[in-house]
């Protein structure tokens, strides 16, 4: 209803949306009374409190969620879980069968109403950041940069990091494991990519310049921790360093002393 008013909407995300007006209100049946008397009350739906009001209501009744949507020339994705017992999947159906296309319909497999379980909720945002992205305009890059400047912002989702560097803006966090979001490489990923593809450049490079049938370069880059030796200021015989190992493979119609020096 909102996209159809307002201009500034480029694309409408569905989340587990019901169409019925009917099926909203029997999840509250016992409050409508309620409500219509009162003009609002609160209810518990999926056990969360939510204040409902009179006009709420009286909108179910008065919108036919089909003609809206029949009318929505917008982008149009529909998220839903075959699993929910809130609002049964049909629902979607129905939303992505009265829409016009582009539309797009995925599929949240084993996720309940409310996306309580945070894997499923960090990939339903996943999901559909990539999918908008088609859709919205983006923003010119302010370069921040001057020489190797790199500007790293801490947000409020604890280890995510927003970078900046030279008008390219990218996303540093942790694994889940370690209690990050995995929304983006951890710090020791960007250290090995900038190591493996400055390898990589660099054996190109030499590769063009001396005119070597170079076809392809893989760069791999493991890393790991390791027991410090022979080290004269560690507090403990437990300390570790870090430590990066590469494996790198050259195909093309080399010969043996070709790869040795590029190498």
């Amino acid at each position: 209803m909102a996209a159809n008013k307002l201009e500034s909407i480029k694309a409408v995300v569905s989340i587990r949306a019901p169409t019925d007006p009917a099926h909203v209100t029997n999840l509250f049946s016992e409050s409508v009374e309620d409500i219509t008397a009162n003009g609002e009350s609160e209810v518990n739906i999926g056990g969360r409190p939510f204040k409902i009001k009179n006009q709420f209501i009286q909108d179910l009744r008065d919108k036919e969620i089909s003609s809206i949507v029949k009318s929505l020339r917008k982008p149009l994705l529909v998220l839903h879980s075959p699993q929910d017992k809130t609002v049964e999947i049909k629902n979607a159906a129905n939303i992505y069968g009265w829409a016009h296309h582009p539309k797009s319909f995925v599929s949240i497999v084993g996720a309940d109403h409310l996306l309580t379980d945070k894997k499923d909720a960090l990939y339903v945002g996943a999901v559909i950041g990539s999918w908008s992205e088609r859709y919205l305009p983006r923003k010119a890059s302010i370069d921040i940069r001057t020489k190797a400047q790199i500007l790293a912002r801490s947000t409020d989702k604890k280890f995510t990091t927003e970078i900046q560097a030279k008008g390219f803006s990218f996303i540093a966090d942790e694994p889940i494991d370690y209690g990050g979001n995995a929304l983006g490489p951890y710090p020791y990923s960007f250290i090995a990519s900038g190591l493996a593809a400055c390898n990589s450049m660099t054996i190109k490079m030499y590769a063009d310049r001396k005119g070597w049938n170079l076809e392809n370069i893989e760069v791999e880059v493991n890393h790991g921790k390791d027991y410090v030796q022979d080290c004269e200021n560690c507090e403990s015989s437990t300390n570790k360093i870090d430590k990066f190992e590469r494996v790198i493979s050259l195909s093309g119609n080399l010969t043996e002393k070709e790869k040795e020096r590029l190498l």
